[in-house]
């Protein structure tokens, strides 16, 4: 018990009163998880204050080279049931699973239940499968942790720290990041190769290279098994003689197989430059946006089918929705809904900015919109009615709906 010891008698961390009168429910309990007197006092040293990261890892290196490693691991893991029951022992939990956490204790499948450790700190710890329900996760932090499958219902989750998961590091900076339908794994593309990464090992796993110039737009078919990107719209200068001409170009559009990493077809050239791809539901054709213009193109025979102007100003972003019959699309401050059938649009009117973003929700009859006008709008497509308005502090440069779990 050399660094469990080492913890109660250090001068940091000074013995304190006792623990309150417990009631005999408690008494029960605390039977339960009954503690030796050195553990005792060592519980009590845990009990004074959050340790800092330094001293985490020194105590959690004592306890490793400790002869009775094993055993330690276990008591400091009973600190931490122990504050299921016992409120005010969470800081000394909060301390035991910390340096548990900088042993490489695994908390894969355990029975955290209700535990309390605020401001405990499990950067990198295996949390795969465990029950966190109604656990006290106040402020602790779980970057780059691995948490799949972990059941976090009722959890209090205030100033918890999850920002750095999962972490790749990649070759150069990311554009076009897509995530699968499974939620397992997500795409994107960097320069001119396209990258598929598993979210849970944070590993490579596939990798599509073809295009000749850097990648500017990708989305999937729709049922996730193929994949549609288009490279950047570039321009050529050939010189002949005293002449100079210069040839615009896009790179391609690729279609390419997810499983095998494969093109399914000759890549298919288009003169213009693109800023968004959506696939039609039934995977024969896509729509370009040339933020001017809204292209239809045949990827069977790689011929454009309509050009679909609006009234004015630049198109930021456009939605396919999933009936394949309505294009969303913005004109400045307006919000063009457009019938695919008959190629005629509608407008929302409201915005008084240009409109930067909008979402659907899932039932495709409702819609939100961001501006510059620093306002957040919601809308019945049925009616075309503005049915909410939400002011915010700042122009709006994304949006996106959240499904309910």
């Amino acid at each position: 018990m050399a660094s469990l010891n080492t913890i109660s008698g250090s001068s940091s961390y000074p013995r304190g009163a006792g623990l309150p009168v417990q009631s005999a429910q408690q008494l029960t309990l605390k039977k339960k998880y009954e503690l030796s007197e050195i553990d005792e006092k060592c519980l009590q040293a845990l009990n004074k204050r959050l340790m800092s990261l330094a001293n985490l890892q020194s105590y959690a290196g004592a306890c490793q080279a400790s002869e009775s490693f094993n055993e330690e691991q276990e008591i400091l893991f009973k600190f931490v049931k122990r504050s299921k029951y016992f409120e005010n022992e969470k800081i000394a939990a909060a301390n035991a699973i910390s340096i548990l956490s900088q042993t490489g204790y695994s908390f894969s499948r355990k029975n955290l239940r209700k535990v309390r450790i605020p401001g405990a700190y499990l950067e990198g710890a295996n949390l795969v499968g465990a029950d966190l329900r109604s656990v006290d996760l106040t402020g602790v932090t779980l970057s780059n942790a691995t948490m799949s499958y972990a059941i976090l219902d009722g959890a209090r989750m205030e100033r918890v720290q999850l920002s750095r998961w999962p972490m790749i590091k990649c070759e150069g900076p990311i554009k076009n990041l897509c995530l699968f339908p499974d939620e397992k794994r997500i795409i994107g593309s960097i320069g001119r190769t396209i990258y598929i990464w598993d979210l849970e090992t944070t590993k490579e796993t596939h990798k599509f290279e073809g295009h000749t110039s850097d990648i500017v737009a990708l989305a999937f078919f729709q049922k996730g098994e193929k994949l549609v990107s288009v490279g950047k719209f570039r321009y050529e200068k050939h010189l002949t003689g005293i002449k100079k001409n210069i040839i615009f170009f896009n790179d391609s559009i690729r279609i390419w197989d997810l499983k095998t990493s494969k093109e399914l077809c000759t890549p298919i050239r288009y003169p213009e430059n693109v800023g968004s791809v959506a696939v039609f539901p039934d995977g024969r054709g896509v729509i370009l946006n040339n933020h001017h213009s809204l292209c239809i193109l045949d990827l069977g025979t790689g011929q454009v089918l309509k050009k679909l102007q609006p009234d004015y100003g630049s198109i930021a972003t456009m939605i396919l929705c999933m009936n394949g019959k309505n294009l969303i699309s913005n004109d400045s401050a307006n919000i063009c809904i457009w019938n695919l059938e008959t190629y005629k649009f509608k407008v929302l009117l409201g915005h008084t900015a240009p409109v930067t973003s909008f979402a659907l929700f899932k039932d495709e009859k409702k819609l939100i919109s961001g501006s510059q006008d620093t306002t957040i709008r919601f809308w019945d497509l049925e009616t075309s009615q503005e049915i909410k308005k939400i002011e915010t502090p700042a122009q709006i440069d994304r949006l996106g709906s959240v499904p309910k779990r």
